[in-house]
């Protein structure tokens, strides 16, 4: 599979956090948006405002936040699982020999897949060159953004990044720590401290000020 591994247990954690005192009414409407974010990112390609992936990045998450009445929290929620390009979490217990499947948020099949081939993959600086590319980076990004306007404490956040990339070795979910996935949690655990600073900041303006800095480094 050409999914990084690690990002399923990274969702995981997501899922237990979006779980938390929602009632079934609030579980409703995140289905109902990562339903109409899925379509929207389907859809970029036929409008000229997608003329490149961190537009097209900037252009959904001001539709999420439109879509979610300004609330940044529920946008950041909607859009870590509407960039998901898969849409369940397999794990495997070591301990007790079982392996279970967590279903999450997600469009049906068909928009689903349509939706992973319109997913924005070539914005980072070194972005593999291949039909993939970073597809999964972005469940990354948006899922750390979350935490971090959340919870508004950097260690607690990188803690968990690091967390994950630990325990998944133990879950037999991948076998090394993969540090474009940790890169990828450091971008968007900043860009939801700026955006609880500043509500015009925009996720292009975190992932380009690092892609420049590293091309001139």
């Amino acid at each position: 599979m050409f999914l990084t591994k690690s990002l399923k247990l990274t969702i995981f954690i997501i899922l237990l956090f979006a779980s938390v005192n929602k009632t079934e009414a609030q579980q409703s409407e995140i289905s109902k948006r990562v339903f109409r974010l899925t379509e929207i990112i389907t859809s970029r390609m036929d409008s000229s405002a997608f003329d490149t992936d961190l537009n097209s990045i900037d252009s959904v998450f001001n539709q999420a936040v439109t879509l979610c009445g300004g609330n940044y929290q529920e946008a950041l929620l909607a859009l870590t699982f509407s960039y998901l390009p898969y849409n369940e979490v397999p794990l495997h217990s070591p301990v007790f020999k079982i392996k279970v499947s967590i279903p999450i948020y997600s469009a049906p099949e068909d928009m689903f897949l349509a939706k992973n081939e319109k997913i924005p993959r070539y914005f980072l600086f070194d972005s593999p060159r291949t039909r993939h590319g970073d597809q999964d980076k972005l469940a990354h990004f948006f899922g750390s953004a979350l935490l971090s306007y959340s919870l508004k404490n950097y260690y607690v956040c990188m803690f968990i990044g690091y967390f994950v990339e630990f325990f998944e070795a133990v879950f037999k979910v991948d076998g090394a720590a993969d540090f474009r996935d940790l890169t990828t949690n450091r971008l968007g655990i900043a860009f939801g401290r700026y955006l609880s600073q500043d509500n015009k900041t925009k996720p292009s303006q975190i992932i380009r000020s690092y892609n420049t800095f590293q091309i001139l480094q």
